[in-house]
């Protein structure tokens, strides 16, 4: 189970991977950082851009990353506490570089091992990530209340169906509500027609190879999805395919033997991927093994 949580947790890192990849060059960076000291607290850095915006206002991506790390080490509550209003104030904001400033803070205060009771009630801050137009922030929201877990997020359930359920939502976002709500949320009601309802669009290659692993780390019970990533099998996409061989490896073994025809036919045909078919014996082997 702890595997399968990190998977999950993974991809929904992955959909901010530019907010991580910004943060871990700034803590690993050989130069001496700025000190805590030095670094405006998290109200003087956002409320001169939301009360009195100019682009020249707007912090450089150094500065931002300054204050990530101050941001995910200051032992003072107080401080964030103060700084929070300008933050969401931020993440309305008509101008895409300010909202992205509130989304790289955001996304280091969902870092902090404290982070529920710093961030208090996700659904205002969640909500407007979720609904905002920027795909971006719409990615923040779903990696946010992954980190924030279920105890911390109580209106998660309805925040992700009802984001699942629209059309005018950034596709690979999409996918991490799907892959969240199976993995930490799948015995509340709603949540497996909500993921069928979704899987029942036409979705691009990509976002259903994402989808396949939302069904295989999730380790749910349902027919219905599990059937999905058989259907996969035969996908015309060599991705796809891939990606539902390999997403046997870590199901249950009786998905594995109602796989068995597919999965042999994939292993035999010379004319498919070679990944394909090394995904598609390493599969079957399980059945060999029993395990």
């Amino acid at each position: 189970m702890k595997s399968v949580r990190f998977a999950n947790l993974f991809q929904s890192i992955w959909l901010c991977m530019p907010f991580m990849l910004g943060f871990a060059l700034m803590l690993t960076a050989q130069q001496p950082s700025p000190s805590a000291e030095s670094t405006p607290t998290l109200a003087q850095f956002f409320q001169p851009m939301v009360e009195h915006y100019t682009p020249k206002v707007v912090p450089s991506f150094e500065a931002t990353l300054a204050l990530q790390r101050r941001v995910s080490t200051i032992s003072s509550l107080s401080e964030i506490a103060e700084g929070l209003p300008f933050v969401v104030l931020a993440l309305r904001h008509q101008d895409a570089t300010v909202r992205m400033r509130g989304a790289e803070a955001i996304f280091a205060i969902a870092l902090r091992p404290d982070r529920a009771v710093v961030i208090g009630s996700t659904t205002p801050v969640a909500s407007i990530l979720l609904n905002s137009a920027d795909e971006k922030l719409q990615r923040t929201g779903i990696t946010t209340l992954q980190m924030l877990g279920p105890q911390s997020a109580p209106d998660a359930v309805g925040l992700l169906t009802s984001f699942l359920g629209r059309k005018d939502r950034d596709a690979s976002a999409q996918a991490g509500a799907f892959s969240l709500l199976l993995e930490e949320y799948s015995d509340k009601p709603g949540v497996v027609t909500s993921a069928s309802d979704y899987l029942s669009r036409q979705l691009d290659p990509d976002i259903r190879e994402l989808v396949i692993n939302g069904i295989a780390n999730s380790g749910t019970q349902s027919a219905f999805l599990t059937e999905a990533v058989l259907a996969a099998l035969h996908d015309s996409n060599e991705g796809v395919r891939f990606t539902a061989a390999q997403a046997l490896w870590r199901m249950p073994l009786a998905t594995v033997f109602q796989a068995e025809a597919a999965l042999q036919s994939l292993a035999d045909d010379a004319l498919e991927a070679t990944n394909v078919r090394t995904a598609a014996k390493q599969a079957l082997a399980r059945l060999d093994h029993g395990h």
